[in-house]
C-alpha cells in the first residue's frame, strides 16, 4: 500500500514541477515581448 502511495505522489511532484516549469517559461516570454 505505501510503495503505490509513493508512486502517486511521485508521478503527482512530477507533474506539477513540469507544469510550473512551463508556466515559468510562458511568464518570461510574456515579460520579453512587453518590454
Amino acid at each position: 500500500m505505501e510503495k503505490v502511495t509513493m508512486k502517486i505522489i511521485n508521478a503527482a511532484k512530477a507533474l506539477l514541477e513540469r507544469q510550473s516549469a512551463e508556466l515559468r517559461k510562458k511568464a518570461q516570454e510574456l515579460t520579453l515581448e512587453n518590454n
